[in-house]
């Protein structure tokens, strides 16, 4: 009886624990925050285990590149704009 209950909650355990799985754990997401939703707007799924990581890391990247530059900046100075600007080349070039 006493190995049949051990049976059995090892079963459900693996059973539950084995449910909640995504294709990519999320501590190896390129961002923690936004996941990896640059990867599934660009190629339509989201990135597995076999997936290059210069290649999520490059799709994040030019994904993050494209949010900042279409990002109403009108509220600043000139001389800001221009700062950002360079910043976002340095980024592009990278």
């Amino acid at each position: 009886m006493n190995n049949l209950t051990i049976f059995f909650t090892l079963t459900v355990a693996t059973l539950f624990l084995g449910c909640n799985k995504s294709p990519v754990e999320k501590s190896q997401m390129v961002n923690s925050v936004i996941g990896d939703i640059s990867f599934v707007c660009k190629f339509g799924c989201e990135p597995d285990a076999s997936t290059d990581n210069k290649l999520r890391i490059k799709t994040h990247l030019e994904y993050v590149e494209n949010l900042l530059r279409n990002k109403d900046v009108a509220c600043l100075s000139v001389e800001l704009k221009k700062k950002r600007r360079h910043l976002l080349d340095l980024l592009h070039q990278y």
